[in-house]
């Protein structure tokens, strides 16, 4: 989907985003940096894209400094807020 892009567990995004024809960080495992994820996010930032989480965003089982904890951060730092069911981040 136009302006949409999907964040969320490794093992699950891929997936998930392909099904609802969004955007997401198409990398593997191996080849995955915080330099291509920064790159993905600032994309996602430019377009204006709503946020996807792939799966139940449960905020207390997100692990502090993990590269999830730090992709929400990033957007949030960047205007982007939860939406109250905490199912996508959208620009403020």
């Amino acid at each position: 989907a136009d302006g949409v892009s999907v964040i969320g567990p490794r093992d699950t995004y891929r997936e998930f985003a392909k099904d609802i024809g969004a955007h997401f960080l198409d990398v593997t495992n191996d080849e995955w940096t915080w330099a291509k994820n920064q790159e993905f996010l600032d994309n996602i930032i430019k377009r204006g894209d709503d946020v996807v989480f792939a799966g139940k965003f449960i905020p207390k089982d997100l692990g502090k400094g993990t590269a999830l904890d730090r992709e929400i951060s990033y957007l949030i730092d960047h205007g982007y807020q939860w939406t109250d069911d905490f199912s996508k981040l959208i620009k403020k």
